[in-house]
């Protein structure tokens, strides 16, 4: 019932100042991520073929480095990267075979995410 959906809807210093006071973050490997985490919000992203070691939502408060695995779930501080833990994951592409869908971001269902969620404490 807490969750609004402003999609498309903010300028960047809007999404700056409604970011700021959010509980938390979650959605997909985006700018709005990485403002998340640099106001230091839990961050919760979905990852398709980007490497979460080089890409992922940085925490500044922990006492670990981060992301060392290639893909899959991970944790760093208190943020959570949800990818598929598949060979051909990171591949830097915009999409499988050219057709701009990365089926490793389209492959994770709500329920999974519903139930990893309910698994960690962040």
């Amino acid at each position: 019932p807490f969750l609004i959906n402003l999609a498309g809807k903010l300028t960047l210093r809007q999404l700056i100042a409604v970011s700021s006071v959010c509980d938390m973050y979650f959605g997909i490997d985006t700018a709005p991520m990485h403002i998340a985490a640099a106001l230091g919000k839990p961050v919760v992203a979905l990852f398709g073929p980007s490497g979460a070691f080089h890409w992922g939502p940085w925490d500044n408060s922990a006492e670990k480095d981060a992301y060392p695995e290639r893909n899959g779930i991970q944790k760093f501080g208190k943020n959570l990267v949800i990818q598929r833990d598949w060979q051909c994951i990171p591949c830097g592409q915009d999409g499988c075979k050219g057709t701009k869908i990365s089926n490793c971001l389209f492959d994770i269902k709500p329920e999974e995410v519903i139930k990893i969620l309910s698994t960690i404490e962040l």
